[in-house]
Formats: structure tokens, sequence, C-alpha cells
């Protein structure tokens, strides 16, 4: 099994609102177009961070998702929509083999 981690700095602490609601949409388009059960967080401590994560039973599974994301016409809809939220090149993914 494998976890898929993406962070994103929020540029301002009133702009976590704004964020949260902006991550769920993706979280939505995920779910819709992909069956993939995305989830979000936001960090409690420290800088203002929005979390998407979601589990892969497979490196292959995650690679085939991933493959999609180019030609997603709304995704890249969705990221242009919320650019101004957060802080440029802030964005982190992490794909975590979980062992327990």
């Amino acid at each position: 099994m494998y976890r898929y981690t993406r962070t994103a700095t929020i540029k301002l602490v009133a702009g976590v609102p704004e964020a949260l609601k902006f991550g769920a949409q993706i979280v939505a388009h995920f779910r819709k177009t992909y069956g993939y059960d995305m989830k979000l967080g936001v960090e409690m401590y420290g800088e203002p961070k929005v979390y998407w994560y979601g589990d892969f039973e497979s490196l292959d599974q995650a690679a085939e998702r991933s493959a999609k994301l180019p030609g997603d016409k709304k995704y890249w809809s969705l990221i242009e929509s919320g650019k101004h939220l957060f802080v440029e090149g802030s964005m982190r993914d992490r794909l975590v083999r979980l062992v327990d």
C-alpha cells in the first residue's frame, strides 16, 4: 500500500477558509472523475498548509492515475483558479510505502 500526499502552504492565515474550499473542490473532482478517495486536511501548527492525501494499492495504480492528469482540462482549470491562495513553489508531493 502506498500513500500519496500533496501539501501547499497558504499565503495568509486569513486565506485558510478559502483555501479549504478550493481544496474540497479538488477532492470532489478526483472522487467524481477518477473514483479516487482523496481526503483533505489542514496543518494545525506552524505554517498554514493544506494537505491532500489518499492511498494506492500499487505503484502501477498511482502511475496510471498520474498519467491521466496532463489531459484533464477541468483539473488544470481548478488549479489555475486557486493559485493566488498559495505560496509559489511551496507545493510538495510525496509517495510513501506503508509498512504497517
